[in-house]
């Protein structure tokens, strides 16, 4: 009877500790799903400050020529 009761508490502790680690796994695959996420946002945040960066250079070079040609008319 012992025998049994100890086999039956032992394969509960030891189903309890594969739960924590299959938790503690799920954990980790969250974490590393969400770093990813924030890297790829990361990413595009990035590309739109290079596209703003660009179009504001053209926007300034085109203010440049613009400028420069009222000055050249005067």
């Amino acid at each position: 009877m012992y025998i049994l009761i100890n086999s039956i508490v032992e394969k509960h502790i030891e189903d309890k500790r594969r739960l924590e680690n299959n938790i503690v796994k799920i954990k980790v695959f969250k974490a590393l799903e969400n770093i990813f996420k924030i890297l790829s946002l990361n990413d595009q945040l990035n590309m739109i400050i290079d596209e703003i960066k660009y179009i504001d250079d053209t926007s300034l070079e085109f203010i440049k020529f613009i400028s420069y040609r009222e000055r050249v008319k005067v």
